[in-house]
């Protein structure tokens, strides 16, 4: 049984790569899974934050190590501004290191998806349907702003609830089905 893909063909991509292979690459693949927009291209974060003071891309593909500013600041940076119209973008990162420490980084710091170098077509689909489909809420705390860190719901867990939604189900319903609430 085969599953339908997406269709990416409307979504715009920031690619962000001081390699200008790799940023040929993930267009190529990007391409092949059918995007026909144009594609916004960095070297580095500072030219992606710079690109993102006039543009607002739907998804950015962003290298883990480039300098002078790597991906790690450019997430941090981006999900730090308050203001910032591309705050909650999904951002899949790339990496040729994916220790879990690198993986818990970059998490850490905001990123959604995660993929190891070398990329292939198949891990950065499943990445770009997984932000697209199953989008994780973000989080704001006084130190982290990102998608929320855990992938699935804990069915199991019984201890005690300490999110606002938790204890205000019916007003979560409401909201969530255009209702008012009283």
């Amino acid at each position: 049984m085969t599953r339908a893909m997406l269709d990416l063909s409307g979504l715009e991509f920031l690619i962000v790569d001081d390699n200008a292979f790799t940023r040929r690459l993930v267009k190529t693949i990007l391409r092949a899974l059918g995007v026909h927009t144009s594609f916004y291209e960095a070297e580095d974060g500072a030219d992606a934050l710079r690109i993102l003071a006039h543009h607002e891309p739907d998804l950015a593909v962003i290298d883990y190590m480039m300098e002078p500013v790597d991906g790690i600041e450019f997430v941090r940076t981006l999900r730090h501004d308050a203001d910032h119209p591309c705050r909650a973008m999904p951002v899949i990162m790339l990496s040729a290191y994916s220790e879990p420490s690198i993986v818990a980084r970059a998490r850490d710091a905001g990123v959604n998806e995660f993929v190891a170098k070398p990329v292939s077509i198949l891990a950065l689909y499943l990445r770009i349907e997984e932000v697209i489909l199953r989008p994780r809420q973000f989080v704001e705390t006084k130190s982290f702003f990102g998608p929320d860190r855990h992938r699935h719901p804990l069915h199991d867990y019984t201890g005690p609830r300490r999110r606002w939604e938790d204890e205000h189900e019916d007003k979560v319903a409401n909201i969530d089905s255009g209702q008012e609430t009283k």
